[in-house]
């Protein structure tokens, strides 16, 4: 049975609906594994964060090999944990804010391609798993930062002829690869039998990357120093990646969604859709500033979509008994 920690982790990733059954199992396995003491007081928030499930793994790796097989790791596993460190040895670096401490002022409109230029610089480092250098190069080249890595599986890949094909059926696209990618993604192809389904590679990258990519889009929206077109394409991005928005409102409160409703034409969300983040929002902020939410998305409607009752009850149902409550703020 998994202790409380792993649970509320285990709850938190189900509620953003954007993770697999057997990426959640892979969690799972791990987390079961590392003993409780390496997560000191985390265990009582409401999930863990990825900063410090990696501060866990880190302590956690710092161990002897030998107690990790006396824990019941296998060979294979105590291989794909110290590459998945130093993989976040690699992505974690220092936070570049939105504006310059000295001078209060806004940094140029180009910050995205930090994140990109640093995630070039993998591709050079030896010590990053030929599987890591293949998704940082879809990234970088398909600018496929959330929605379409995340669900890649190389049995979707077709790379005949030297073409790169993702997808199936008519759905399937061409994707562009610098050349030497193409060598990282063959060469981990053949190793495992065609399958990049690897439990050790997209969670991890999603952890890591999409968080800082979101904190980043939050701090571009809020800001009121941001120019108007930059948010309202931010703001787009958000609403076409529902599952940022309980981030966000954490992190930069309620105020936040007044001003993503009022673009809401621009990324065709319905308030149905917007109501089914606000419930798992709701978890994160409070029953009040849900409520908040709603009344302001229900204006926009013209609250012929949900009536308040039938909000209620669905905001009831989506705190079950199991679920650690959010105070309000």
């Amino acid at each position: 049975m998994m202790d409380n920690t792993t649970m509320t982790y285990a709850q938190y990733m189900l509620s953003i609906r954007h993770v697999s059954f057997s990426t959640l199992k892979s969690y799972r396995y791990i987390l079961n594994r590392i003993p409780k003491i390496y997560f000191n007081n985390y265990q009582r928030k409401l999930f863990l964060h990825p900063r410090e499930l990696r501060k866990a793994f880190r302590l956690y790796i710092s161990e002897s090999i030998e107690k990790r097989k006396s824990l019941g790791f296998i060979n294979f596993e105590i291989a794909a944990i110290n590459s998945f460190i130093r993989y976040l040895r690699f992505i974690e670096g220092p936070y570049l804010p939105l504006f310059s401490k000295r001078k209060h002022q806004p940094l140029p409109l180009h910050l995205s391609l930090y994140k990109i230029n640093r995630l070039k610089l993998a591709l050079k480092n030896s010590s990053i798993p030929i599987a890591y250098k293949a998704a940082i190069s879809l990234m970088i080249n398909n600018g496929l930062y959330i929605r379409e890595v995340l669900n890649i599986k190389t049995t979707d890949i077709d790379h005949k002829n030297g073409n790169f094909w993702v997808g199936q059926g008519d759905r399937k696209r061409n994707i562009a690869f610098a050349e030497e990618s193409k060598d990282y993604l063959i060469a981990w192809s053949k190793q495992h039998d065609n399958i990049l389904t690897s439990h050790y590679l997209f969670p991890f990258i999603k952890e890591s990357i999409i968080y800082d990519y979101l904190h980043f889009l939050g701090k571009i929206i809020c800001s009121p120093l941001t120019p108007t077109f930059l948010r309202n394409t931010a703001i787009k991005i958000s609403f076409e990646h529902k599952f940022s928005f309980p981030y966000i409102a954490k992190y930069f409160g309620i105020q936040h969604f007044k001003t993503l409703l009022r673009f809401e034409k621009l990324a065709t969300i319905t308030y149905t859709s917007a109501f089914q983040a606000f419930k798992r929002m709701s978890t994160f902020v409070g029953r009040k500033s849900c409520q908040e939410a709603l009344k302001a998305a229900k204006a926009i409607e013209g609250g012929s979509v949900f009536n308040e009752k039938k909000a209620t009850r669905l905001y009831k149902q989506s705190h079950r008994a199991d679920l650690p409550h959010a105070s309000n703020h």
